[in-house]
């Protein structure tokens, strides 16, 4: 279908386990919006038993014709096998269609914020597609990341699932209790993340055809917790990618709530009050978020998904005036804080700029978390190469004769 002014086409992925398939029907169908690309990929864990009524449901609902279901693979809770579905759909949305420009990816346990409509406005705006953004939270301080990386990447863990075996075997990460060298040597500088992205369509066709990419792949093949690493990793030693990041997912996810962190897993924001069953912990923080969407819920078609899609997305109906109003505060709202998010943004490109231009001036490297090795194919750590293409210099070197 013809895509309307000022609007552009997303890409969506959702990762489904068995704990969240009760959620997939409706959260597919507060996305559904014709022009859009789906792409499901359902552990391979799940039970038949439990999967088929849901395909069912979903392959009957005439809103949701646009979903497709990628092939089944075993994925295996923080192994490499995480990062590696996320690839694969990256390959399956690419060549499902062929317009869109944003790709996001999503669990079953997420809900959006705001209408189709409205994210694919959002994402038109300028600043955002024209410029090729991308969003993804990155972690600080860097002392602390480096310290989280060295015990996830500076050691070797390895991914049973990669053995090729069945669903019924079960799948886990083995501690090999050996030190990753390729770590300590490594010239790019690890970053962290939340799994959690919105990623322009140039940013993934490069994650998933460049050199660079398949090389970082595989210094990440045999870590923890990749999925937190690798594309942010990517993002931020490119030049080209790094002027392009935004650092902010745009979910809504809840660590800390009065005061007590969540510690592996964040709180789930459909959770009710201790002493009061109908009064929901973080209807507050929903109504009030500049996010896009939330995560983590649990309970599938709750009264908190109604209000929601009613006075504050919009993807319901509205009830009264008050929930026309709220729907139009938190448009406001949202676009309010994603061009914030820009512009925060700028300054931290500006200011990364900023150091390199005074390293060179000095005749200096960069400090190393300010260089981008993989804009070269020999590492190095000099000036950003525009594109992460490599320089004619080091083609016509490697073309050669001896």
């Amino acid at each position: 279908m013809d895509r309307p002014r000022g609007e552009v086409d997303v890409a969506y992925f959702i990762q489904v386990s068995e704990s969240n398939l009760p959620l997939l029907p409706r959260l597919l169908r507060a996305l559904a919006h014709p022009a859009n690309a789906y792409a499901v990929h359902f552990d391979r864990k799940i039970p038949d038993a439990e999967l088929a009524p849901v395909v069912a449901a979903i392959r009957a609902d005439d809103r949701l014709a646009a979903v497709r279901f990628m092939p089944r693979e075993v994925v295996t809770y923080r192994g490499i096998s995480m990062v590696l579905n996320v690839l694969s759909a990256m390959e399956f949305l690419l060549a499902a269609h062929p317009g869109w420009c944003y790709f996001v990816n999503l669990s079953a346990a997420d809900y959006p914020l705001v209408a189709p409509d409205t994210v694919r406005r959002l994402l038109a705006t300028p600043g955002v597609a024209g410029a090729g953004a991308n969003f993804a939270s990155v972690s600080s301080p860097q002392t602390w990341v480096n310290t989280v990386t060295e015990q996830r990447i500076g050691r070797l863990y390895v991914d049973t699932s990669l053995a090729f075996g069945g669903e019924e075997n079960g799948t886990a990460v083995v501690p090999m209790k050996i030190p990753n060298p390729l770590y300590a040597a490594a010239e790019w500088t690890a970053r962290k993340s939340e799994a959690w992205m919105l990623l322009h369509r140039d940013f993934v066709e490069y994650t998933v055809r460049s050199a660079a990419a398949r090389r970082l792949l595989l210094a990440f093949g045999l870590s923890i917790e990749a999925s937190e690493h690798f594309f942010v990793t990517l993002l931020t030693n490119t030049a080209r990618w790094r002027r392009s990041l935004v650092t902010n997912h745009l979910r809504l996810v809840v660590w800390s709530h009065r005061g007590v962190k969540a510690v592996q897993h964040p709180y789930y924001v459909d959770d009710t009050e201790p002493n009061d069953s109908s009064a929901y912990m973080f209807a507050g923080r929903l109504a009030s978020s500049t996010a896009l969407f939330a995560r983590k819920f649990r309970v599938a078609d709750s009264p908190l998904l109604d209000t929601l899609d009613r006075s504050v997305s919009g993807i319901a109906p509205a009830a009264s005036a008050a929930d026309a109003a709220g729907v139009a505060a938190t448009t406001a709202r949202v676009r309010d804080g994603l061009a914030a998010a820009l512009a925060s943004s700028a300054d931290r490109v500006a200011a990364w700029e900023g150091r390199l231009a005074a390293a060179a001036a000095a005749g200096q490297l960069p400090a190393k978390e300010d260089r981008t090795p993989l804009d070269t194919p020999r590492g190095g750590g000099g000036a950003p190469v525009a594109g992460g293409d490599a320089p004619a210099a080091d083609v016509l070197a490697t073309a050669a004769p001896p």
